[in-house]
């Protein structure tokens, strides 16, 4: 899988996507195909904290690299880490509790956690820096508070 192979999917390897399998959200779809006839179905989406380990990987390599290929440097998987913590509910709260706890020692979770101290782990951390632009009202406090539960960050 990958550009310009015989799929023709777009693809790579996302080895920070460990968590994905474990507990995701369902979502029932119905509406009806392209040729008309009924569909219902069920779409499996990643809890918040697979989403919030992948937005976090996403945000370290924009972090370090800048770019990625011929695209301009874009903070939107910052702005992902935020907006992610921001909309959390008890219910997603006690689910990322128990998907870190299952996941706690996975390699990458260890990976994610030191990235996420990297870029949020102080108020003037790059992720902080870049969160302050968009949103200036960034409660620094909570968001890290959320962060750390969600994460497992000490």
């Amino acid at each position: 899988v990958g550009s310009g192979s015989a799929a023709n999917l777009h693809g790579r390897a996302t080895p920070e996507a460990f968590a994905v399998e474990d507990s995701p959200v369902e979502l029932p779809v119905s509406g009806s195909c392209t040729d008309g006839s009924p569909f219902e179905g069920v779409i499996r989406v990643p809890n918040a904290y697979a989403w919030l380990n992948m937005k976090v990987a996403a945000s370290s390599d924009w972090c370090r690299e800048g770019t990625d290929g011929p695209r301009p440097r874009s903070p939107k998987h910052v702005r992902d880490v935020y907006l992610l913590v921001a909309m959390l509910t008890k219910d997603e709260m006690a689910l990322c509790g128990d998907v870190r706890k299952r996941q706690h020692d996975h390699p990458q979770a260890a990976l994610q956690r030191a990235s996420a101290v990297e870029l949020f782990g102080s108020p003037d951390a790059p992720g902080c820096a870049e969160i302050r632009r968009f949103a200036p009202e960034l409660d620094y406090g909570q968001f890290r508070e959320a962060l750390a539960e969600v994460m497992g960050l000490d």
